[in-house]
């Protein structure tokens, strides 16, 4: 049985355990598989890891999409392992900001592909609380550690900084990297938990596009910003506003949205008029897409009111895809 899942604009904090732990698991014949997407959430504080995310069988095939989320002050921030020769196993982390994690910023264990891109992996591992009680630097953290020689790794413009034993563990033997980028990225306040990027950050403009599905279908911030806002990606989970009050910028992008947004959520109603069984996923789906456009409606930022289209019309296709309505905009 397929299972799709999407979590985002949630709050994951100060839980005695994992922040949030997910396990694609299979019988002896035919294994458990599905897509869970987290995008756009805080998670902190957590006593164990922020996300923890498994394929715990061979029969199983799972896709975690980690998109635009703040990851910090957890145990590891991401743990993503799998077994030896899964049926399927594939994980994707994109535009996240990972700081201040006791121990690794991203742990990673197993047989899988994976993708990272335009991630911050930021002063991970700096800091545990040993026996006496005190704060001290910790050993052997990462801004990505790697568990095994398993998997195959694409790494492309990370920003890596002020993680205690350096960016990575030992590499795997099947990764590549491209434009990874080690430097300060130069947050707002980070030590205040204000992950902006600073007019002078070298994270401004240096990513790569990730909206396509095989780097995570990014295409706002995790406030609801378009992206790019200038000539290419920002680094990390926020993407600065240029322009955000200029109406020569704006206004043609937000017209532009809301006449897609208009089009695709007619044709898909009018699509699906008189159908009262659509399935919870279409209805979830449905639900989320209608707050977007609510919102969209109250928000006097320009940009921020665009990105908010921006994101409804991409659960808008995902709709037209499940339902097969044939909508086009």
């Amino acid at each position: 049985m397929c299972r799709h899942h999407h979590l985002s604009n949630s709050i994951i904090r100060n839980n005695g355990d994992d922040g949030l732990s997910c396990d694609f698991e299979g019988g002896e014949s035919s294994g458990g598989s599905g897509t869970l997407r987290l995008d756009s959430n805080m998670c902190y504080s957590n006593k164990e890891d922020g996300f923890e995310l498994e394929v715990d069988s061979q029969n199983a095939n799972g896709t975690f999409v980690v998109v635009n989320n703040i990851i910090r002050g957890n145990q590891d921030g991401l743990s993503l392992e799998s077994v030896p020769e899964p049926l399927g196993a594939t994980y994707i982390v994109s535009n996240n900001t990972i700081a201040y994690n006791h121990y690794d910023g991203i742990y990673v264990y197993g047989d899988a592909s994976f993708t990272f891109c335009n991630n911050i992996l930021y002063n991970n591992g700096s800091f545990i609380v040993p026996a006496n009680g005190k704060l001290g630097p910790s050993s052997d953290y990462y801004g990505i550690d790697f568990g095994s020689d398993q998997g195959t790794f694409y790494l492309s413009h990370n920003c890596y900084f002020g993680n205690y034993d350096g960016a990575y563990g030992m590499l795997p033997a099947d990764i590549t990297l491209i434009g990874e980028l080690y430097a300060n990225p130069l947050f707002v306040a980070p030590w205040d938990d204000n992950y902006l990027l600073g007019t002078q950050s070298p994270c401004l403009d240096a990513g790569i596009p990730t909206s396509a599905p095989t780097f995570g279908s990014v295409i706002s911030d995790i406030r609801g910003v378009s992206r790019p806002q200038g000539n290419a990606y920002d680094i990390g989970c926020y993407e600065m506003v240029q322009s955000s009050w200029s109406p020569i910028s704006t206004k043609p992008l937000l017209t532009h949205n809301l006449t897609m947004a208009t089009q695709l959520w007619t044709c898909v109603q009018d699509a699906i008029e008189g159908n009262d069984d659509l399935g919870p996923e279409a209805e979830e789906l449905m639900d989320v897409i209608q707050d977007h456009m609510a919102q969209a409606e109250t928000i006097s930022n320009p940009v921020y009111a665009s990105g908010k289209l921006r994101k409804a019309i991409s659960l808008m296709e995902q709709l037209n895809e499940i339902l097969e309505c044939g909508c086009t905009a």
